[in-house]
């Protein structure tokens, strides 16, 4: 595994059709990748009546955690911090110290899954693709501002590390999202990267710098 350094990659070339609503202060905008162009959105209500933030379907520290049905049922979780990975799966284990394991919360089936990443990293979030086949899943040292992103296998239970990784970005300040047509698209302080499953390596473009450091978005 190479050291973190910063994220490179290739010069991200052509139209990529992408349109990213991203959290922003004082009011989330719009960014047109292909344009480079942002715009913001008004009309949204000021100061400490508003917050921008995401939530899982499953989650939280709250030991009566549980995933929701569509039915209205609850599956209560054990673990006091899941990661919701894609349908009834969750992903538990805060660093490699816990066992990382993959539960089936529909079947009750659980797997113990290998700790992919190095030992001074911590668990973070699973972003599953839009088949539920495939999940980047985030493990982050903090304290040096550092992020190392593997993709999960969720039939195989194998991983795969993505290119580029570690890299020297802020977990609070990176975001992980899929589009429909299966590119993973990474949004970081001042950069977009785009890649998709089998690349040998990162599409990167300098964008916009944020007023606040969190990057959280979702395709427009």
């Amino acid at each position: 595994m190479r050291g973190a350094g910063p994220l490179h990659g290739v010069p991200l070339q052509g139209p990529t059709d992408l349109r990213l609503l991203v959290a922003d202060v004082p009011a989330p905008f719009v960014l047109d990748v292909d344009r480079g162009t942002t715009q913001p959105i008004s009309g949204l209500p000021a100061g400490g009546d508003r917050g921008i933030g995401s939530y899982p379907a499953a989650g939280g520290s709250d030991p009566s955690s549980a995933v929701l049905e569509p039915d209205g049922g609850r599956i209560p979780l054990r673990d006091r911090q899941p990661r919701p990975v894609a349908g009834d799966l969750v992903l538990s284990g805060a660093d490699r110290s816990v066992p990382l394991v993959l539960t089936d919360m529909g079947s009750g089936a659980s797997h113990r899954l290998s700790w992919p990443s190095r030992p001074d990293y911590s668990l973070g979030e699973a972003t599953a693709d839009p088949n539920g086949r495939l999940a980047v899943v985030e493990f982050a040292n903090a304290a040096q501002q550092r992020l190392d992103l593997w993709l999960l296998d969720t039939a195989t239970r194998r991983w795969q590390h993505l290119p580029e990784m570690p890299a020297s970005l802020s977990p609070k300040a990176t975001d992980v999202q899929w589009t429909a047509d299966g590119r993973m698209v990474l949004l970081d302080r001042a950069e977009i990267a785009v890649w998709r499953p089998g690349e040998p390596r990162f599409a990167v473009r300098r964008v916009k710098p944020p007023t606040q450091p969190d990057r959280r978005f979702v395709i427009w």
